[in-house]
């Protein structure tokens, strides 16, 4: 799908005037790689990243450097929010260790934390808990603050070690 979205694109479309025409469209260089885990279990591990960036780079799409988003929750999670801080925790320390393969996160978030059931024409609405979600999962706000802090840290952390090795680098061939 990655491949097929960075080339261009010839569809049918109407015009203003409702006659058929060829639309056209460039392509989208910057698409990307959606990790979610499935029936085979979660896949936010660092060899399902490293394994999905080296199909990215073998298909030579421009987003190979950083085209892996890994999705926090769903599978990934046993869709269980606090299973987010896992499996995102498992990211950051990737990111940390130097990992450039990840180029996002996707996380379910929302004021309060989990969900609550929501059966239309059946649910009292007054019953529902403001804030929290009616649908997936969801960390609450400060449980996201806090993952967001991990996984800036751990960007710095692999900023300082890119700087640091490229000083060893530059030390070594003088």
């Amino acid at each position: 799908a990655a491949v097929a979205a960075a080339a261009p694109q010839r569809r049918l479309a109407s015009d203003g005037a409702g006659r058929l025409r060829v639309a056209e469209a460039p392509g989208n260089a910057d698409g990307h790689i959606v990790l979610r885990g499935g029936e085979d279990g979660p896949n936010f591990h660092n060899a399902s990243v490293v394994e999905a960036a080296a199909l990215l780079a073998r298909a030579s799409l421009p987003a190979a450097p950083r085209g892996v988003v890994v999705d926090c929750s769903h599978a990934n999670s046993g869709k269980r929010h606090e299973g987010q801080l896992e499996s995102c925790g498992s990211v950051a320390e990737q990111i940390a260790a130097g990992s450039m393969a990840v180029g996002g996160v996707m996380v379910e978030s929302f004021l309060e934390a989990g969900n609550q059931p929501l059966d239309p024409g059946v649910t009292d609405l007054s019953e529902l808990k403001y804030g929290q979600s009616v649908t997936d999962a969801c960390l609450d706000f400060g449980a996201t603050e806090g993952l967001l802090d991990r996984l800036a840290a751990a960007v710095r952390a692999r900023r300082e070690r890119a700087v640091l090795v490229g000083w060893s680098s530059a030390k070594a061939s003088q």
